[in-house]
């Protein structure tokens, strides 16, 4: 059996002090709760900063005369239930409208419902040209605005949406490709593009920022290949497919796999240089390079994962399937 705890009264008031004390604190704490209770009952709604809804008083506390006998076994009071239903909101704008006595007469409505029904490109030009009459648009899409005018005195007329600057984007990279629209900061890179993505096709016209269409034939990469000042030979760039400067592979000391390599993967220089698994180029001091297609990859990305970079040439897996025949090659720790 559970053992019987005794209070002893007199100790208990000893420790607090004299009755009349414990009487106080009794009265005080009664009288904090119910200007408390009252407080809380006057509150108004308001909104919580970190959910976003408004709070309001809730139903914890019943009036007495709500009271009814319990329905359960061990349930002392039971209180009606409120209800409360939440109130559904439509998240499409109707397509009903109301039709004006006008068009009632000429049956204009019933043309306008026709066409908005078989187009919908037709409502789609109607939200902006409501957007445009509405009197609640903001002032700067107005041209040419002054004072604010008085009641009655806006008209339909003159009004004009401010044409915005163009696209950025077309400023930053001038150079358009015309078979896919894909832009380029450089030449070199659009070059580079129309190599490995339109089967080596370059346009003379295509790659100048002028809108007139282009009236040359095109011409391959290999008919204009620069020519190497060391080597006195023509050979091809390569241009790096994130910020478009080019070099010849021979400047470069590339190998001849990585010539061959380089032709099959967007190829990127040495400042944009990024890890081939993950795609990052953070902790660009851990970024261990092929020495069979110049990839880049993070020590701790690979699989076993390495600590420090290997003496002697190393080469990914992929270049190990492709030059090596899925063996490492010689030298390869």
């Amino acid at each position: 059996m559970a053992a019987s705890l005794v209070l002893d009264s007199s100790k208990f008031m000893r420790g607090i002090g004299s009755e009349q004390f414990y009487k106080d604190a009794l009265e005080q704490t009664a009288n904090f709760n119910m200007r408390v209770s009252i407080e809380r009952k006057q509150r108004l709604p308001f909104i919580d900063s970190h959910t976003g809804v408004a709070q309001n008083h809730s139903e914890l506390f019943q009036p007495y005369r709500y009271r009814n006998p319990g329905n359960s076994f061990g349930q002392l009071y039971s209180y009606p239930a409120k209800r409360w239903k939440k109130k559904k909101r439509s998240f499409f704008a109707s397509e009903i409208r109301v039709a004006r006595a006008g068009d009632i007469e000429t049956g204009e409505a019933d043309m306008h419902q026709i066409s908005a029904v078989e187009n919908p490109a037709h409502r789609l030009d109607d939200f902006y040209d409501d957007k445009l009459d509405s009197q609640d648009q903001w002032y700067d899409d107005l041209e040419g605005l002054g004072d604010p005018p008085d009641a009655g005195e806006m008209s339909n007329r003159g009004r004009k949406r401010i044409e915005k600057d163009p696209n950025p984007e077309d400023k930053e990279k001038p150079y358009v490709c015309e078979a896919c629209g894909a832009r380029y900061k450089t030449r070199p890179g659009l070059a580079y593009h129309y190599t490995h993505f339109h089967n080596g096709l370059m346009d003379e016209e295509a790659s100048t920022p002028s809108p007139k269409p282009p009236s040359r034939a095109s011409r391959t990469m290999k008919e204009r290949e620069p020519e190497n000042k060391k080597t006195r030979q023509a050979e091809e760039l390569v241009s790096c497919s994130d910020c478009g400067r080019s070099g010849h592979p021979s400047c470069l000391q590339f190998t001849d796999n990585m010539i061959i390599s380089v032709k099959k993967y967007p190829w990127q220089c040495i400042e944009c240089k990024s890890c081939g698994l993950c795609g990052t180029s953070d902790n660009d001091d851990q970024l261990l390079f092929c020495d069979d297609c110049d990839r880049g990859y993070h020590m701790y990305c690979l699989t076993p994962p390495l600590t420090e970079p290997p003496d002697g040439n190393w080469s990914c897996h992929l270049c190990i399937e492709e030059f090596h025949g899925g063996k490492k090659p010689e030298g390869m720790q």
